[in-house]
């Protein structure tokens, strides 16, 4: 889209706002912003994480530096119930499954090295706390075998990555090593035959690939500087692994094959803290990196070009995007940092070229 040169707004007869942006390319696209800030008086957030529920509803979970996890309605910008009470110190890691026709499950994951799982409508937890790091848990993902059994992986500062259960509340595979100074980043990624790899980077900036329910390494190492990771595929499809690296950047990699196969032009000022990936309603693959510098950037992986930039004026500590589904509700990104948290709906960047 390249640098946008006029934006407005109106308002629908639904009552919901529009924006327009004009960009320098020629191009005028609509968005849908369906932005709702966490009010005012959060404090920082240091995780957050995106649900549907019932019939298309959207969740926000955000966890901060209170030891507190919340529930939103980010439309209406108000919490969707009390918080969720348990962590010692700051929640530093939040994953949730959805779909299927089940419930939403929520996992958070704390300072106080233990991991739980919460019921995010009920706003109860549902299996007692997950216990067994033996530091503070940095990173975690929600998943499912091959089978479609919801599966949990996270990690942290003691280096293993841990994989638990999240319906019987207790540890499902093998530990596997990590990484020996500490494990910052764990993502979930199709193996071979659709059987579920990890992928994880250290504060080596090292990324590695697991076979979890073997409890092995899987494929080879790839280089760093890593910062962040987030893993895409789809059955019979082809994996993709997005790496946030400490200089800015941001790529794509096929974990099989330990190639990079495309990179996105960004202007991050220092490390990406955070990565998506998704597929667009008409089938193109989406990149979104954030940064400490406040900067989001979202852009076509097969091109390299970026869509998208989205300046929030303050560091961006987690993000979490929901895919568009099919009833044609379009894909939210959600970020959170240390100005709060925010949910926008991207409906421009599915418009066919």
């Amino acid at each position: 889209m390249g640098p946008v040169r006029r934006i407005a707004g109106w308002h629908r007869r639904d009552g919901r706002v529009l924006l327009a942006t004009a960009g320098a390319d020629g191009t005028v696209r609509a968005w849908d912003p369906s932005v709702a800030p966490t009010p005012p008086g959060l404090g920082p957030v240091a995780a957050v994480a995106a649900l549907r529920h019932g019939f298309g509803g959207l969740l926000l979970a955000t966890g901060g530096d209170d030891g507190m996890v919340r529930v939103w309605d980010p439309v209406g910008g108000r919490e969707a119930g009390p918080p969720l009470a348990g962590h010692r110190g700051a929640v530093t890691a939040l994953a949730g499954w959805h779909g299927r026709g089940q419930p939403p499950l929520l996992a958070s994951g704390g300072q106080d090295g233990t991991v739980r799982v919460w019921d995010p409508v009920g706003g109860a937890p549902t299996v007692p706390p997950l216990e067994g790091h033996a530091g503070p848990v940095r990173s975690a993902v929600a998943f499912r075998d091959n089978a479609g059994r919801p599966l949990l992986a996270t990690a942290g500062d003691d280096g293993p990555v841990r994989l638990w259960d999240p319906l019987r509340g207790r540890e499902a595979g093998p530990v596997l090593p990590g990484h020996a100074d500490g494990t910052r980043a764990v993502t979930a990624v199709p193996g071979p035959d659709d059987c579920p790899w990890l992928a994880t980077c250290g504060w080596d900036g090292s990324v590695r690939l697991w076979d979890p329910l073997r409890g092995r390494e899987a494929g080879p190492v790839l280089p760093g500087p890593a910062t962040a990771l987030a893993g895409f595929g789809s059955p019979g499809g082809v994996p993709r692994l997005a790496v946030g690296g400490a200089d800015g950047s941001l790529s794509m990699w096929d974990p099989v094959t330990g190639r990079r196969v495309a990179q996105v032009s960004t202007d991050h000022a220092g490390e990406v803290a955070a990565v998506a990936v998704w597929a667009s309603p008409d089938g193109r693959l989406l990149l979104a990196g954030a940064g400490a510098d406040g900067l989001v950037t979202v852009g076509e992986w097969e091109t390299g070009v970026p869509l998208l930039r989205l300046a929030l004026g303050s560091a961006v500590r987690g993000m979490s995007v929901l895919p568009p589904d099919a009833k044609g509700r379009p894909a939210v990104l959600a970020v959170g940092g240390a100005a709060g948290a925010a949910a926008v709906a991207l409906s421009g960047l599915g418009a066919p070229r």
